[in-house]
Formats: structure tokens, C-alpha cells, sequence
């Protein structure tokens, strides 16, 4: 098993359940399909041995697991993030299926802050 350490030495760890409140609303005015290609593409170069800050892993796993309910699986541990690069990429596959089947039903939810698949 290759497995990706992601340490953050001095930081606090982030809340893996998605971005906080004030940034999260910096979205709100964003093309959805932006959004989703910008964290596809960080987690594609991470899939390829890419640099991987563990913020912006978090944040961008956050993204696609709560709007697709589809879990990669991240786990932490006392020295940072622990990921699994073959699942990752095993994660990916099928956020880039549910995403072909979903796209056009991407919206901003004001009261939840954050984006959800819901038809309108």
C-alpha cells in the first residue's frame, strides 16, 4: 500500500468536513464547474506525486465528498493527513462519473454554505 503523509508542522489541523463559513461564502458567486475543475485539477496533481498542502487537500476532498456523497477516506493521524493515492485516484474516477451524470444539477446552497446537487 502507497500511502501519502501529509504532515503540518506548527498548524492546526483543518476541519475535514468542509471550508469554514467565511470563505465558504467567497464561493457563493462562483460557477460551479469552475469550482469543481479547480479541485479536480489540485487533486489530479496530487494523484501524479504533486505537491500536497494538507489545507487545500482537505478543503478539496471536503468538496467532493460532501457533494457527492462518495468518501475517498482520508484519515488523520498525530502527524498530519494519511492518504492513500490509489484510493485517491479510485475517488476521482467516480466523482468525474457522478459529475458527467450531475453537473447541470450543481447549485449554491445560501442556508447550508456550501454547494449541494439539488434540482431546483
Amino acid at each position: 500500500m502507497v500511502a501519502l503523509l501529509v504532515a503540518a508542522v506548527g498548524c492546526a489541523h483543518p476541519d475535514l468536513r468542509g471550508v469554514r463559513l467565511a470563505e465558504a461564502s467567497a464561493f457563493e458567486h462562483q460557477d460551479p464547474s469552475k469550482v469543481w475543475m479547480q479541485y479536480r485539477d489540485f487533486l489530479g496533481r496530487v494523484v501524479q506525486g504533486g505537491r500536497c498542502d494538507e489545507y487545500q487537500l482537505s478543503q478539496a476532498v471536503s468538496f467532493f465528498e460532501d457533494l457527492t456523497e462518495i468518501r475517498v477516506g482520508l484519515h488523520m493521524s498525530e502527524f498530519g493527513l494519511i492518504l492513500d493515492r490509489p484510493q485517491l485516484r479510485e475517488a476521482l474516477g467516480k466523482w468525474d462519473e457522478w459529475y458527467s451524470e450531475h453537473a447541470k444539477d450543481i447549485r449554491w446552497d445560501p442556508s447550508l454554505h456550501r454547494y449541494t446537487a439539488g434540482k431546483n
